[in-house]
């Protein structure tokens, strides 16, 4: 009896946690048109192997004089940036934190965009990368970026793991 009675508890504990990570996007409008960045963040881990050693940045950024403004045209899908921003950068490095301004970060490259649900996928330079929106009003854009980058070169493995996101008005 006590097994079913922790295995009822674990089934409610899963689909409890699952209720509020599933949370459905709130999309009542269509992306197109102008939209202002209000605010942008960013979260990062870095891992670094070479000659068997391995080391880790954690990093977070916050974006501040924001001034970008993103336009969606259709008819073609096109994304057009522009404008810039800072990011005040602090890195976490074998227990040492470290804090930097970094001026004028790349934001969009202009390309080509298509919505799938709540997916925005943009393709610039021949690459595509992929948004989730979490929410789209008339007035309010969001989106979240969750991206994985590998790159092995001279001997070493970087391997970075950036989740950003992004609040729009219009």
């Amino acid at each position: 009896m006590k097994k079913i009675n922790l295995l009822f508890i674990a089934i409610i504990l899963v689909f409890a946690s699952c209720s509020t990570e599933d949370a459905s996007p709130e999309i009542s409008s269509n992306i197109l048109g102008d939209w202002n960045a209000v605010s942008i963040n960013y979260t990062a881990e870095t891992t670094t192997t070479f000659s068997g050693q391995t080391l880790t940045n954690n990093a977070v950024g916050e974006g501040y004089d924001i001034n970008i403004v993103v336009t969606f045209s259709e008819s073609p899908n096109t994304v057009v940036s522009q404008g810039n921003y800072n990011v005040h950068l602090t890195s976490t490095v074998l227990d040492q934190t470290y804090t930097q301004d970094v001026v004028g970060p790349e934001f969009f490259q202009d390309g080509t965009w298509e919505q799938n649900g709540n997916k925005l996928i943009v393709t610039a330079q021949g690459e595509t990368s992929e948004a989730t929106i979490e929410k789209l009003t008339d007035s309010e854009l969001e989106l979240y970026i969750d991206t994985t980058e590998d790159l092995s070169e001279q001997g070493a493995t970087i391997i970075s793991k950036i989740k950003a996101r992004y609040k729009f008005t219009r």
